[in-house]
């Protein structure tokens, strides 16, 4: 960039917005209950808009749950389950690289979750409404295990970005997966 452009830019730091602070913009100015406004709190992880989105846009909290249950039943499934996951995600990929890119994410958020469970961190957990699922997986999954899974996820995200076919970089990151 020029130097001209770059002496008139600004450099804007967003941190997240605490979790309260969201919780009671949805209580108060969306109507939304406390449990449900906590959880959707929990979700945007300090972002509000997509928790004013998440409240507002029918639809938009039961695609996440959906996206949830698939992690999950990949999880559980055998090896047919994983493949079918990984082509479909392929496939997807190749029309629109965005939501692969956030269902991706949404792994991460996921297996970080069984992390904290591991660990004794319930808190934090961003999916709390999965603990029924998290829990059991957390007990039985050593810490290198739940490390490795998460390694899986960020090496297939940098074969995606480095162009490497997408199937077979999601089929490794299925493959890499513990198996409950």
């Amino acid at each position: 960039l020029l130097p001209t452009l770059v002496s008139r830019c600004q450099l804007l730091k967003l941190r997240p917005v605490s979790r309260s602070l969201i919780v009671r913009e949805l209580e108060t100015r969306h109507g939304v209950d406390g449990e449900r406004a906590d959880e959707v709190a929990r979700l945007s992880r300090g972002r509000p808009g997509w928790a004013i989105d998440a409240v507002t846009r029918p639809g938009a909290l039961e695609q996440l749950n959906k996206t949830l249950g698939a992690i999950e039943g990949v999880i559980s499934g055998g090896i047919e389950a994983r493949f079918s996951y990984a082509a479909d995600l392929a496939a997807s990929f190749g029309r629109n690289r965005d939501p692969v890119r956030q269902e991706l994410a949404l792994w991460l958020e996921w297996w970080r979750d069984v992390m904290l469970a591991k660990e004794g961190d319930p808190g934090t957990v961003t999916h709390l409404s999965r603990m029924e699922a998290l829990g059991p997986l957390a007990e039985a999954l050593s810490t290198t295990q739940v490390a490795r899974a998460i390694n899986a996820i960020l090496e297939a995200e940098e074969q995606l970005d480095r162009n490497i076919n997408p199937r077979l970089s999601l089929e490794e990151m299925v493959l890499a997966l513990p198996r409950r």
